[in-house]
């Protein structure tokens, strides 16, 4: 049977933003250790358009965490600089927010007060609060288990926790380090189709780590390919197959080879 993402497929704007959404210029990063200073960084440059998904894709240790770090506002570089809209990323701010490799769910709380932990001290009303709460419960999958702590739920039904509580804030950009990677194949696989049918639905920006060419095939329009030592972008790959995407076809394989064949040149 032929495995295929029944994702609807988004029309794009013929016209290309002159500015993009994110923009990376000649990106540098230096750690200074007790020896000889250590560059993770070099000469990273992309942009990101606005509602594009895009993965960086590489090997362990070619900088991808680390990089999403600082498009996140974590880490400042070194050199270069991050643009959101043509403002420069100094911090953390509400229009990026990152789903990490770990759920970092609260335990005493529930699926529901998790998911509401962030509207916080943002002068809803309980009702609204409630409503935005069922809404992306809804969006989830999760509207049956709203009551449940994290410890009375599986492993994928916790991503869907983390997402929708980072969602729920309404960020423009989504960064994902590998969220999926502890998952079990199967659980993988609805959770990347659960992720391209929320992108569809809410047309935010995504910027997702992996390290897994055939998860970057199933969800990105492009992928960055990226090299170590130091960490930087050896390579841009446009991903055309149409949506939804045959993961059994001729053509999605024939992506997947074109780029383990970049990585291991």
């Amino acid at each position: 049977m032929s495995s295929t993402l029944h994702v609807v497929s988004r029309p794009k704007d013929s016209h290309v933003p002159k500015d993009p959404l994110l923009a990376i210029n000649d990106l540098g990063l230096i750690f200074k250790t007790n020896s000889n200073p250590l560059t993770a960084l070099q000469d990273v440059s992309f942009a990101v358009q606005p509602a594009e998904m895009l993965c960086l894709l590489g090997p362990s240790g070619c900088g991808k965490t680390t990089l999403l770090k600082v498009l996140a506002g974590f880490i400042q570089p070194s050199s270069g600089q991050v643009q959101v809209r043509g403002n420069r990323v100094t911090a953390p701010g509400p229009e990026r927010c990152v789903v990490f490799q770990e759920d970092a769910l609260f335990p005493w709380l529930t699926v529901a007060e998790n998911i509401a932990f962030g509207l916080k001290g943002k002068g809803m009303r309980r009702r609204q609060r409630k409503e935005m709460v069922d809404h992306y419960l809804s969006l989830v999958g999760l509207t049956a288990f709203a009551s449940y702590l994290p410890t009375e739920i599986s492993g994928g039904m916790k991503q869907r926790v983390a997402l929708a509580r980072v969602l729920i804030l309404e960020p423009e950009i989504l960064l994902m380090d590998e969220p999926f990677t502890a998952l079990d194949a199967q659980t993988r696989q609805e959770m990347q189709q659960l992720l391209l049918h929320l992108w569809e639905t809410l047309s935010h920006t995504v910027v997702f780590v992996t390290h897994d060419v055939r998860e970057a095939v199933t969800l990105a329009d492009r992928v960055i390919m990226m090299d170590k030592n130091p960490g930087r972008v050896k390579e841009v790959v446009d991903i055309s197959l149409p949506r939804p995407r045959d993961l059994d076809g001729h053509a999605f394989h024939k992506q997947c080879t074109q780029l383990h064949d970049v990585l291991r040149s």
